[in-house]
């Protein structure tokens, strides 16, 4: 029964979305013949736990927020996942930015922090995007991760750090 719920739970949140801003929901396949949870399967056993279950990977996937967001402007939308499975005490998580191809989806950027922002991208280019780090001595990093043709990278000039009041 735990199964079905936790398939249940992530065929309510793994949908594609007409309007690019708004959280999915709606049906889709069984977990294992899912592309976009195949793709979450990996993020989870490379971040969270290796061998991960179905079970396991569902109950990460459904407590996560999943967007879709068209970053480079060709009218076929990625995917921002922020997983709200907290990386420590600061209240930071991971992000990760997946986009599809041939029915495959494969994770093109990872990052972490407390909040991310997409940034207005330029005309055939792909959208930057901000994080905000949380410090435990309560200072932010601000990050700025931009597409090099492939994947997500940091920034060479990542932003300095602020501290709480300048947030």
């Amino acid at each position: 029964m735990k199964n079905v719920s936790a398939a249940i739970a992530l065929a309510v949140l793994l949908v594609g979305c007409d309007d690019a801003q708004k959280p999915m929901s709606a049906a889709r396949p069984a977990p294992s013949a899912d592309p976009l949870f195949n793709a979450m399967r990996q993020v989870v056993e490379t971040r969270y736990r290796k061998n991960a279950s179905d079970e396991f990977v569902a109950q990460i996937v459904s407590a996560s927020v999943i967007q879709a967001v068209d970053l480079n402007g060709d009218r076929v939308p990625e995917r921002l996942v922020d997983v709200q499975y907290r990386m420590d005490s600061t209240g930071n998580r991971g992000f990760y930015v997946l986009s599809q191809k041939d029915g495959t989806w494969s994770v093109i950027g990872e990052m972490g922090g407390d909040t991310f922002r997409v940034l207005k991208a330029a005309p055939g280019s792909y959208a930057d995007i901000e994080t905000v780090w949380n410090n435990a001595d309560g200072t932010h990093v601000r990050r700025i991760y931009r597409f090099d043709g492939v994947r997500y990278l940091e920034s060479v000039q990542p932003a300095a750090k602020q501290s709480a009041s300048a947030r």
